[in-house]
C-alpha cells in the first residue's frame, strides 16, 4: 500500500510504502531520473538531485543498500538516452506489517 502526502508548509512530498505479509522478503525501490539530473549520495539516507541550477533532496529510510547506476531514457521506440537511476534495497522479515517513508524537497 502506497500513500502519498505533499506537506504544504515544506513543499515536500512524502511516500509511506506499508507491506503486510509473511516470510523473507527482498523490497527493491527504484527511482529512475530524468536526463540531465545528477545525483550524489550525500549521507547514509540522502542523495542529492541537481539539474540547471536547481536542487533537489531525496531522503530514504534508513537500512537500505543505496546505488546509484547508469541507466537510458525512451523517448520513443528504438531511442535511448543515457540517464541515471537510484536503486535502493533490502532483505527483510515480516511477522507484523512494516511501513518504510521516503521523501523528496527542494
Amino acid at each position: 500500500e502506497r500513500t502519498l502526502r505533499l506537506l504544504k508548509q515544506s513543499g515536500e512530498l512524502v511516500v509511506v510504502d506499508r507491506l503486510t505479509g509473511r516470510g523473507r522478503h527482498e523490497l527493491r525501490w527504484h527511482f529512475h531520473l530524468a536526463p540531465g539530473i545528477v545525483a550524489e549520495r550525500t549521507t547514509e539516507t540522502a542523495v542529492t538531485l541537481e539539474a540547471d541550477g536547481r536542487r533537489w533532496h531525496l531522503r530514504l529510510p534508513s537500512g537500505l543498500d543505496i546505488s546509484i547506476r547508469p541507466a537510458f531514457y525512451s523517448p520513443s521506440y528504438g531511442v535511448r538516452v543515457p540517464c541515471l537511476a537510484i536503486d535502493a534495497g533490502c532483505t527483510v522479515d515480516l511477522d507484523v506489517p512494516r511501513s518504510w517513508e521516503s521523501g523528496i524537497s527542494s
